[in-house]
């Protein structure tokens, strides 16, 4: 991974490799998932380049997350095998927010950070975007996108009122050929 300045120069190395980085609101570290042997981990670094490497979750997940920090920074989203969880930046707390499955890569929090917002295929195999109320555990379904074959990215405007992401839709049709020839 590499820190590159827009305003031009070369891009620094951070030293290690990873997956998905994001960016603390304070712009102190960076985040980002590790694969070995097939599991995923999430680690953070300072931004600056140099530091060193600290574990926030384990390398024990097959699920991959592409995690996001809270606007406070004193949190970010997982997916594991258990479900759609918070980690503390510091690794030290981990909290299930939803043991459902099906969640999908996709995760962030609202502006304000109370609650948890994620993109999850339920049970009718309809993708909703769920907000999950980070104090009382309380789910609502903000919206019902129909049944689609994938999820990519998350955005929130900066209003906090819209959410940004992009769906797959496969449309397939059966032929069935006839009269032909066998080779």
């Amino acid at each position: 991974m590499w820190v590159a300045n827009v305003v031009g120069g070369p891009p620094v190395p951070l030293g290690i490799d990873g997956m998905e980085p994001v960016w603390s609101p304070d712009g102190n570290w960076i985040a980002f998932e590790i694969l070995q042997g097939g599991q995923f981990g999430l680690t953070k670094i300072p931004s600056g380049g140099g530091g060193k490497p600290t574990q926030i979750v384990p390398v024990s997940s097959d699920l991959f997350s592409r995690s996001q920090w809270s606007p406070d920074g004193n949190w970010l989203t997982w997916l594991s095998k258990d479900g759609f969880s918070l980690v503390s930046a510091d690794g030290s707390h981990s909290e299930l927010l939803s043991g459902e499955t099906g969640w999908e890569q996709v995760t962030g929090f609202s502006k304000d950070g109370a609650e948890a917002i994620g993109i999850r295929e339920n049970e009718g195999h309809h993708f909703v975007i769920e907000a999950i109320d980070i104090g009382s555990k309380r789910r609502r379904i903000v919206s019902d996108m129909g049944p689609q074959t994938d999820a990519h990215g998350f955005s929130l405007a900066p209003d906090g009122k819209s959410f940004l992401t992009t769906l797959s839709r496969q449309q397939c049709d059966i032929w069935i050929l006839e009269g032909f020839a066998k080779p």
